[in-house]
């Protein structure tokens, strides 16, 4: 089985590079069997959601086992961030620059992040290969064959996205429900399938234009195929421009099957 996988990114008009939120991450080198792809989505709202949701995608793509628990995988995450913002914080103390009484309430709070998670299992003798994807929040799934749409994960249309997604928590003690807001999807894939993860804002362009006709995609349409990022940003502000995509933080890891 061979699965290659491109991630391409925007960050919100206006905002500099390092002020991206979402992150992305893939077992790139087919290290693990099966092999494993996340994307997550920061909430702007929270503080430090970048790094979190960073922390996410890795231990979704890192987690000891194949047969995923959510609450678990949660902690895991948790243990990294902690990690992770022990040493930031001592970082800015060392540069002079220590949390400030107003960042207090928000390192208190928690960082929350979407998580949407993919497995792919290499086929067994005479069988099909299977995936099998995990959701919590809005970031979505979609499997393309031969130009056609078949599968789009967790949401069923475009009139699915609100203002309150189901997130993830960096205070672990506030994840207990998660097992009730996950959502899970199974399939068969097949060589020359595509999968495209993406988060919320990007998600909802590509529902409204498979709504609204466009059910059939060609090879040249910059989502559905492998380009650099540079091209993808400027197809990202065409479509911004155009009031076609909000603006947000735009993500799309692109993953084919071979």
């Amino acid at each position: 089985m061979k699965a290659t996988s491109k991630a391409l990114w925007v960050q919100k008009n206006g905002n500099a590079p390092d002020e991206y939120e979402d992150a992305s991450s893939g077992d790139t080198l087919g290290r693990q069997s099966p092999r494993r792809f996340a994307v997550a989505d920061g909430a702007t709202e929270s503080l430090l959601s970048g790094p979190w949701a960073r922390t996410l995608v890795s231990s979704f793509c890192e987690y000891p086992t194949a047969n995923i628990r959510v609450e678990h995988l949660a902690y895991c995450a948790w243990q990294q961030w902690k990690e992770w913002r022990d040493e930031y914080l001592a970082q800015r103390h060392r540069a002079g620059k220590p949390i400030a009484w107003y960042e207090e309430p928000g390192l208190r709070a928690g960082a929350y992040a979407t998580l949407l998670g993919l497995i792919v299992r290499r086929p067994r003798q005479g069988q099909i290969g299977r995936w099998k994807a995990f959701a919590i929040g809005d970031s979505c799934l979609f499997q393309m064959r031969e130009g056609l749409l078949v599968v789009q994960f967790p949401l069923q249309s475009s009139a699915g996205f609100d203002n309150s997604p189901s997130l993830i928590c960096s205070v672990a003690g506030r994840n207990e429900t998660l097992q009730k807001t996950v959502q899970v999807a199974e399939g068969e894939w097949r060589i020359g399938d595509r999968f495209l993860l993406m988060t919320d804002a990007l998600a909802k362009w590509f529902m409204v234009q498979n709504e609204s006709g466009h059910s059939h995609w060609e090879n040249d349409e910059v989502p559905l195929r492998a380009i650099d990022q540079g091209e993808f940003a400027e197809w990202v502000d065409s479509r911004r421009e155009a009031d076609e995509l909000r603006n947000d933080d735009v993500t799309l890891l692109h993953i084919e099957m071979a």
